[in-house]
């Protein structure tokens, strides 16, 4: 039958490809692909790569200059000499407590 004829010529012709891309691979030939691999470790891997130690470089300055500005609020906050009584007494000053009228806060619902 016609059938089997072509059947027969595509499996050796199947059989064939694949012997020739067994051949090419195992002689260590050069790589069909058109340079896509160099393409890719162009195109994706350095930028990667850049991208991930650049953020690491900013990062470390922006952290370095939050901490320098903590350290320097701290240090002008621990500068000025704190004294209870001092405080106190501003507190006072700035409360009137002679003049004051106790008022009732009314409850939800009550006018």
């Amino acid at each position: 039958p016609p059938c089997a004829a072509m059947l027969a010529a595509v499996a050796a012709g199947v059989q064939r490809r694949a012997a020739a891309a067994a051949a090419r691979r195992t002689l260590g030939g050069p790589a069909r692909d058109g340079g896509r691999r160099a393409r890719g470790l162009v195109t994706r891997g350095i930028p990667v790569m850049l991208l991930v130690v650049g953020g690491s470089v900013v990062l470390s300055l922006f952290l370095d200059t939050q901490v320098a500005v903590k350290d320097q609020i701290v240090k002008k906050q621990t500068m000025r000499k704190f004294d209870l009584e001092e405080e106190h007494k501003k507190l006072m000053k700035s409360l009137d407590i002679e003049d004051y009228k106790l008022s009732r806060i009314p409850r939800p619902g009550e006018k």
